[in-house]
């Protein structure tokens, strides 16, 4: 039990030593563009075009966003091992993508 003890408060000295990035709705206004992540080859959701322009249903949803914020859209295509490393690291300010639970 001791044991256990050391090992959780370890973990919060751990978890309370990072710093995770995020993005706030005041930055992304005031810079006038919103930067989501969509995935890069999975349709329908996001997938690259014909016309060379990604489409699907997660980059219609990321489109609807920004227009409703009044900002400029970048879409930044990811894999799925890049969408939660992005977002720490503020590369994207909001990821649009189906998310498992493994």
């Amino acid at each position: 039990m001791k044991s256990l003890k050391l090992l959780v408060a370890g973990l919060a000295v751990s978890l309370s030593a990072t710093t995770v990035a995020q993005a706030e709705l005041s930055d992304v206004l005031s810079s006038g563009t919103v930067k989501i992540a969509i995935p890069e080859n999975f349709a329908p959701f996001g997938s690259l075009g014909i016309e060379g322009e990604y489409v699907g249903y997660d980059v219609d949803v990321a489109k609807l966003i920004a227009a409703d914020l009044g900002v400029e859209l970048e879409l930044v295509p990811v894999t799925s091992k890049q969408r939660i490393p992005f977002l720490e690291t503020d590369k994207v300010d909001l990821v649009i993508a189906t998310m498992g639970a493994n």
